[in-house]
């Protein structure tokens, strides 16, 4: 298991790297359906809002895209969506050395990734956006690299900023483990040099330092509709005050020519760029975009013209940078609303069953989608499994404790 973990986790997305996710994926399950007393049941809605999407994108892009194209970006999405299947397996094993050896397994691969985006970044000739459009570029030095980990490492580094904030983690050895992958989930969502996801990161440590942890289901009934709507406010708020936010950073770091003032001059300087009126207005409007095109395309989407990425969605409608609309835009009403449903039960189920949920949490995972494309192969194991995996292992209310 832990193989395939970090075979997906590499951020690679050539061909040949799906087909053989895609294998390693087939004998984890198997492996899984082995086990004794393991079943995968139907009765997991998201299970079956996973199969029903998957079928969706098959039929959806085979008129554009043929069989052979419309099956890889299917089984695709089932890969990602397998996330949830290992979480299931996991999720009644708290407490045993397995649950324990795939949880440190994952963290110290992901550390590991982390640790060579950050020297791919600050020490090689290598960045993020070319990595997104040429991955094959740099070889195996870019792993761990690519928007895709900086969007996941950012709800990672506010859940760990968020536990130790509220005292969820107990042991001293564990606090110093947990601050030190914050300050490096940090500096590599900074050096990926996305400014959207960036404020976003730092958005949700400001909420989870100044608000406490709710006391009941924020995304229950009307308290869903606040959340997102104050989110989304605030930081639409926040993206165009970047200017200011920029030019205070540079100003205090005139002069210093320290590393840490190079930091904050660089910092400044995106900052400031990203927040001039055509970067600001363009990204803030790409969710308009896809708006546009479902409410143009209500019921079935239009990633039936464009067979599911055959060709490139951007030109038929779709922003490609708001990941919760983008899927109404491509998928219609028809696919849309379970694809949503498995992100957003997943959030109210493995985030929020004992209190577990901060508001900063939620609010960067909110952002991500609605600024970002959020379904990456990174995205999905941390989001689907290792973040509830975290929640089990540090629950204080659960009857055992797992040993990381």
């Amino acid at each position: 298991m832990l193989i395939f973990l970090a075979f997906s986790l590499s951020g690679i997305t050539s061909d040949l790297y799906m087909y053989i996710s895609l294998a390693l994926c087939a004998l984890t399950m198997l492996a899984l359906l082995i086990q004794s007393g393991f079943k995968v049941t139907i009765s997991d809605r998201r299970i079956l809002c996973a199969g029903f999407v998957v079928l969706y994108m098959t039929v959806v892009g085979y008129p554009v895209g043929g069989i052979v194209f419309a099956l890889k970006k299917a089984l695709e999405a089932a890969i990602h969506f397998s996330m949830i299947i290992l979480f299931l397996y996991y999720k009644d094993k708290r407490g045993t050395r397995s649950y324990s050896f795939v949880l440190t397994g994952l963290l110290i691969i992901t550390f590991i990734y982390m640790l060579n985006a950050y020297n791919a970044y600050t020490s090689l000739d290598v960045n993020a956006r070319r990595i997104a459009d040429h991955t094959g570029d740099y070889g195996v030095i870019a792993i761990g690299g690519g928007y895709g980990f900086a969007y996941a490492l950012s709800l990672l580094g506010v859940f760990l900023f968020d536990a130790l904030r509220n005292g969820r983690i107990q042991k001293q050895s564990r606090k110093i483990l947990a601050a030190v992958m914050i300050v490096f989930i940090a500096l590599v969502v900074y050096e990926t040099l996305s400014t959207i996801t960036l404020v976003a990161f730092v958005f949700g440590l400001l909420v989870s330092l100044i608000i406490p942890p709710v006391r009941k289901d924020p995304l229950r009934g009307s308290n869903a509709a606040q959340v997102v709507l104050f989110t989304i406010l605030v930081f639409v708020i926040l993206v165009l005050l970047l200017p200011v936010i920029g030019n205070l950073l540079i100003s205090i770091s005139a002069g210093n020519t320290t590393v840490l003032g190079d930091r904050l001059q660089s910092l400044g300087n995106m900052l400031a760029g990203a927040g001039d009126g055509d970067y600001a207005e363009g990204r803030l409007s790409i969710p308009l975009k896809s708006i546009n095109t479902f409410l143009k395309n209500p019921l079935i989407g239009v990633a039936h013209q464009h067979g599911n990425g055959f060709y490139r969605p951007k030109f038929f409608g779709v922003g490609n940078h708001c990941e919760w609309v983008d899927a109404l835009a491509n998928f219609g009403l028809i696919g849309g609303i379970p694809y949503l449903y498995i992100y957003f039960k997943t959030l109210k189920d493995d985030y929020t069953g004992s209190d577990q949920l901060g508001l900063g949490l939620a609010a960067t995972f909110l952002l991500m989608g609605t600024f970002n494309p959020f379904r990456t192969m990174q995205s999905s194991i941390i989001f689907f499994l290792l973040i509830p995996l975290l929640i089990g292992a540090i629950n204080p209310k659960q009857e055992k404790a797992v040993n990381v």
